[in-house]
């Protein structure tokens, strides 16, 4: 398995619109808020520009939240902000995940979207690795095309 590049870093914040503001005010990050997520207990926005995703738990949880969203409030009890995820860029993000699985890493979740709204991005496709095989470093490997 091959990475093209790092695609972004994402960061667990409690409050989405004050660490967007913090990025915006303090060091020129702008982000776009996605129109995904909020089903599931969650925002998030994106700067492709600056290769960064923040993603924040809404409070209360909605009961269909899944298991890593109520993780998330777990580990933001004591802190304002944690560092998430590493995302890598690759060719193809279901080869990338065959390759990983072959070297021995498990699989623990895969997402496709055809349409990340408000960004120009379509056929994203996500294979999310264990940290437990990556260093405890949470890795995500991504596929996608921009319009």
């Amino acid at each position: 398995m091959r990475v093209n590049r790092l695609d972004r870093v994402i960061i667990l914040v409690r409050d989405l619109d004050r660490a967007m503001s913090f990025f915006s005010t303090k060091l020129g990050v702008e982000f776009v808020e996605l129109e995904v997520g909020e089903a599931e207990g969650q925002r998030a926005s994106m700067s492709l520009d600056h290769q960064m995703e923040l993603i924040s738990p809404i409070l209360p949880l909605p009961e269909s939240a899944p298991p890593a969203t109520k993780r998330w409030v777990e580990l933001l009890q004591d802190r304002e902000s944690v560092f998430l995820a590493l995302a890598f860029r690759v060719d193809d993000a279901a080869a990338a995940g065959s390759d990983a699985q072959r070297l021995g890493m498990r699989i623990v979740d895969t997402l496709n979207l055809p349409e990340l709204p408000p960004l120009p991005i379509h056929d994203l496709k996500e294979v999310e690795i264990s940290e437990e095989d990556t260093l405890g470093i949470p890795v995500i490997l991504v596929e996608y095309h921009r319009s």
